[in-house]
């Protein structure tokens, strides 16, 4: 018996092609024959048509964007489906994190707005405060970041990796350079 083996579509390899070559027709029929399906199945995972939408478009744009390395393995429906649906997660993770930000200035408004009895050593303790957010804002933008995902948000390396597109590693040495720059900055620690 003969083994028939399924020959790829040749007409979605000569869109792919296209595209890679900066063909704008190719790219076009590639957009309106996967971009309503796209949109719906990104609208109902974001819970968003309109939002939903708008990471269609972001996936589209990075794929003519980048055309010339464009490498799709597989199905060029998987391919788009696919990265459609790495788009909402990492808009989800955006807006968790965004979430997280927003209750934590909500909590230090309302701790901010209750009127507080100073206790004999709170002014110190918002001497140390005033520091450290100061010696906070000299660190740079990334480190400071890390920094706080980890000990504001409680984050792990992982996720903070995740989110900042970076690796672990890089992650554990930006915290540990972090600290090394806030303690020099704040003098040394009371034995």
């Amino acid at each position: 018996m003969r083994v028939i083996r399924s020959r790829p579509d040749t007409v979605e390899q000569r869109l792919i092609a296209g595209v890679r070559a900066g063909d704008a027709a190719a790219f076009e029929s590639i957009f309106r024959t996967y971009a309503p399906k796209l949109g719906a199945f990104a609208g109902r995972f974001i819970g968003s048509s309109e939002i939903g939408a708008e990471l269609v478009q972001d996936v589209f744009l990075r794929v003519w964007r980048d055309r010339a390395a464009w490498d799709v393995q597989g199905t060029l429906k998987a391919y788009l489906f696919s990265a459609v649906r790495n788009r909402a997660l990492d808009y989800l993770k955006h807006a968790t994190v965004e979430s997280r930000w927003a209750e934590q200035a909500r909590r230090d408004e309302v701790v901010a707005s209750v009127p507080v009895q100073l206790a004999p050593d709170s002014a110190a303790m918002e001497d140390l405060s005033v520091a450290l957010n100061r010696a906070l804002d000299g660190l740079p933008e990334r480190r400071r970041l890390a920094f706080l995902l980890r000990f504001k948000e409680g984050m792990s390396y992982a996720e903070i990796a995740q989110l900042m597109g970076t690796t672990t590693k890089t992650v554990e040495n930006q915290i540990a350079r972090a600290l090394r720059m806030l303690r020099a900055r704040l003098g040394p620690t009371p034995a």
